[in-house]
């Protein structure tokens, strides 16, 4: 399946087969082009072409790799938590996930 730019979604996690990375989108620049980045990375346009939907090893891969994550201690997480009002407070000030059911896999469950 070609992936253009109206079947990727932003926010989602695709890796780069040219820059052999994983990359979040930002947005669409045209039909064959976006703008992704890869945690404090400068923005950069990609061909759709180059990039295909990242397995939940690289995902993960890229999550634990997140500076800001892991520049925080869970006591510092909880604190922050508490200093916010609880956990329902703080999760509502955080963006929402793309919903599951509006991600295009091709390759089925096998890659999550």
């Amino acid at each position: 399946m070609k992936l253009t730019a109206n079947k990727l979604k932003n926010g989602a996690l695709y890796f780069n087969t040219k820059s052999q990375r994983v990359e979040r989108m930002l947005g669409t620049l045209n039909s064959n082009r976006v703008w992704t980045t890869s945690h404090d990375a400068t923005p950069e346009a990609n061909r759709c072409k180059n990039l295909r939907f990242a397995n939940g090893q690289e995902v993960n891969a890229y999550l634990q790799a997140s500076p800001k994550w892991n520049a925080m201690k869970m006591e510092e997480v909880e604190k922050r938590i508490a200093a916010e009002g609880g956990e329902k407070k703080w999760l509502a000030n955080l963006p929402p996930l793309p919903r599951q059911d509006s991600i295009v896999n091709p390759l089925g469950a096998a890659q999550q």
